[in-house]
């Protein structure tokens, strides 16, 4: 990472999806100013969509209010994504996406995200997780 992280968003709202659409929203205005490429831009809200949707049906325990924190920062040659939630920490051996050929709606969000971005780890935090994601940017924005 750069030592010249610069933060562009840091947007905290209910694990609740009737906040993703602002969200996204959120994410399109602060990576507007960054981001020319309109595919590239699309797909990075697709899987943050993704990730935040996750935490809003698998982290939190059934009726407990959560929140989220998204974070986005800006490296020299890429952009760096934090999804903080304040869940119990999850075990990642368990966070997968179900089989390709099994066609039936839902369950690919894990693949999406990990097919967009370039790197993806997660960390369980002391009072939650942290999803880092990471994307390059494309060649004429860095």
């Amino acid at each position: 990472m750069s030592l010249a992280e610069t933060m562009l968003l840091r947007y905290r709202f209910n694990a609740d999806s009737a906040e993703l659409r602002a969200m996204r929203d959120q994410v399109r205005d602060a990576l507007q100013a960054v981001v020319n490429d309109a595919e590239y831009l699309n797909a990075v809200v697709l899987a943050l969509d993704e990730a935040c949707s996750n935490v809003i049906r698998h982290a939190y325990p059934e009726q407990q209010a959560g929140e989220i924190v998204l974070e986005i920062e800006r490296g020299d040659e890429q952009l760096i994504f934090r999804v903080i939630d304040f869940a119990p920490p999850c075990d990642p051996s368990k966070i997968r996406s179900r089989d390709l050929d099994d066609i039936r709606p839902g369950g690919l969000g894990v693949h999406l995200i990990s097919s967009i971005m370039d790197e993806v780890m997660h960390q369980d935090v002391k009072n939650g997780n942290i999803l880092q994601m990471i994307k390059t940017l494309p060649e004429g924005e860095r």
